[in-house]
This record gives C-alpha cells, structure tokens and sequence, in this order.
C-alpha cells in the first residue's frame, strides 16, 4: 500500500471530507497509517464513531477505486501528489480544508510559492478585462505565479496576462478533473498554458471528473490557499469571487480590489470588500508593497536552506542585473534606468537573484551582489 493509494482512498470514503482527512492524518501520521490504526482514532480523533466504522466496511471498494484513479492519472499523464508528500504545496497545506490529494499537469517551481490569486466575475466588462490581463502580466513580470480558476471573464484574461509575461507562469485551478477544460472556449488557455509549459493545471478531482456546480466554490479555497492573497477584480454583490475573498481571510490571506464607479453591478463586491478592509489596487506596485515583507521571508528561509557552495547559474535579463550590480550599481532606479528594462522586470530578476542566493538587499533598502568564494 502505497501512500498515494491510500490518500485516494481514503478520499473516496463517504462522509470524510478534507477537514476530518487532515485531522486524520494529523492523528495517524499518514494515510497508510489511518487504514492501519483503524477503531484506535475514535476517541483522539473527534472523528464520529460511525465514519472510522465506514473506513473499516468500505476500504476495499475505496482502494479499488483508488487504484483505478491511480492508473487513469497515469496514462493521463497527470502526477499525483497526497498531502503528506514533500510535492505537496506547502501553504496549501495550512489550511484547515487542505485536499488530500492533487492532480497535477505541468511541473511546479519552487518560484510557485510567491504567487497571488486574481479572480472576479465571468460576465466582465471590457475595461475589467483589460485590467486583469495586465495585472496578470505585470505581476507575472515581477516573477509572482498567477493563481486563477479558468473560468470566463477576469481568470481567463489574467492567465493569459501572466503567460504574456517573458517566463511568467500561471496555475490554473480547476474545479473538473485536470483532463477537462470547462468551459470549452478557454481551451486555447488550456493548451497554451501546457504546450508552452507556463505553469501548472491543477485539481483535487480525478481524471474525467465533469463540471458539476457545487465543486467551483469548493475549489476555490485551493486558489486563496495556495497563495499570499487574492486580488478581486469585478465581481458582483452575488458572485464566486466572494467566496475566495473571504476563504482568503479565513486563511489569513491578504485580500485586494480593484475599485469601481458607483452603483456599477459589475463592481460592487469588490467595493464592498475594499470598505470592510480590503487593499484598494489601481496599479501593481499597490500590491507588491503588501506582500513585501512575505517574500523578504520566504527569500530568506531559501537562503538558509541554500547550499553556501553550491554554483547557480544565472542567464539572461537575471546576469545583466547582477553584472550591473557587481560593477557597483546598487538602487532599483538606477538598475532600471541602465539595465532598460520596465520595474517589474527588474523586481522579477532581483527575487530570483535573491533566492539562488546571488544577491542579497542591504539595510538601506539597496541591493549587493554576493561575492562566493572559489
């Protein structure tokens, strides 16, 4: 028994849902281990007596089943990821709902983890349109993933954006299995975003799993989840962008929007949101400076895990930032003014300078490369 099987598995019990999963494998250690410890979980658990008595009578048509979901996958193509593997994302993990398995087309970075979810209503207006796709390129720019749902309006608009972007990547989480676009007119996203290799396509369901209502704003707890917030772009009093705005601060996320003219139907949601306390956004550099201090941590915790000697090579824009650099070119203005490159581009290659380690950001807010010995 592997322990993906059993994950899988343990998905397919009636009545464990994500949050007695989690406090399962909380209690057991992993999921081989729930099948193993069996009636010993009811008391430590709070899990009800009935569902550990429907793990026991139902676990061989839940592996059989597993097994099968396992072996679609894989002819799918599709990598499979159980919450307690090291591929799982580690913030997704956090929460208190977490997946207990993800299905996976694509390969996801460790640059993944600095990502920020953009989403908001299908029926868009033009101009709504327009600012998701730039958002999602100028985001993408300064080398943050774009987190969105590949539905109609803003998610389509700011996955294309970020895959605009030179090197920008986007996941799109989806709410069918990972082998169905919905709706069918993104399938030109879809594609791109896999032929081109620009990011992730991801979902909790198994292969062919069709579009069934209630699963989207289920789903989108895995966009607000993944990610250091969610930037609301239209959305309507009534409207799923709601939903992972306030999923987001349940999980301690940030929460941005975009403002709107008054009494626009398209916008009052995210009006509203910006008078309970979200940040208001009218350009990318609203958002950057909120989530600064997030990154400037999670550099840090890479730094630290880095090997001192170990070489990384750095092409590209990222070497003219660094050679810039070591020739004693030290303020964001100047690297912009002589590397010619647009701000977010050169926020973009100082992050991944700074996470392999080839510069780092001094006390007065500049930036020095690192000298490595021979």
């Amino acid at each position: 028994m592997s322990e993906r099987l059993a994950a899988l598995a343990l998905q397919n019990i009636p009545g464990i849902g994500p949050t007695y999963a989690k406090r399962l494998v909380e209690q057991a250690g992993s999921f081989k281990a729930v099948f193993e410890a069996g009636a010993d979980l009811s008391e430590s658990s709070n899990i009800p007596a009935a569902y550990l008595d429907t793990i026991r009578s139902r676990r061989r048509a839940a592996f059989e089943l597993a097994g099968q979901q396992l072996e679609a996958a894989r002819k799918l193509g599709q990598t499979v990821v159980a919450l307690t593997e090291d591929g799982y994302p580690a913030r997704l993990k956090e929460i208190p709902d977490p997946p207990v398995a993800l299905y996976i087309y694509g390969e996801a970075l460790p640059t993944d983890a600095l990502s920020l979810g953009v989403v908001g209503t299908r029926k868009a207006t033009p101009g709504g349109v327009k600012f998701a796709r730039e958002i999602g390129l100028e985001l993408a720019s300064a080398g943050i993933t774009v987190v969105s749902g590949l539905a109609l309006g803003i998610d389509a608009a700011a996955h294309s954006g970020a895959m605009d972007a030179e090197g920008g990547r986007t996941w799109a989480v989806l709410g069918t299995g990972a082998d169905v676009c919905y709706p069918a007119r993104n399938q030109k996203i879809y594609d791109r975003l896999l032929k081109d290799e620009r990011g992730v396509i991801v979902s909790e369901y198994p292969p062919g799993t069709q579009p069934v209502p209630y699963h989207f704003p289920i789903r989108n707890r895995v966009i607000s989840g993944l990610t250091l917030g969610v930037i609301v772009v239209e959305a309507p009093e009534r409207s799923g962008a709601l939903i992972t705005a306030r999923l987001a601060v349940e999980q301690g996320r940030e929460v941005f929007a975009v403002p709107q003219p008054a009494r626009s139907v398209f916008g009052a949601g995210a009006n509203r949101l910006i008078q309970e306390g979200a940040h208001l956004v009218e350009r990318v550099e609203d958002i950057l400076s909120v989530i600064e201090p997030e990154v400037r941590r999670m550099v840090g915790r890479r730094l630290r895990r880095q090997t001192p000697d170990e070489p990384v090579a750095v092409a590209g824009p990222a070497s003219a930032i660094y050679e810039l650099l070591k020739g004693g070119v030290t303020g964001l203005d100047d690297l912009v003014d002589q590397s010619r490159l647009a701000v977010p581009a050169v926020l973009s290659e100082l992050t991944r300078l700074e996470i392999v380690g080839r510069i780092r950001r001094t006390s007065a807010g500049t930036f020095e490369a690192v000298k490595r010995t021979a």
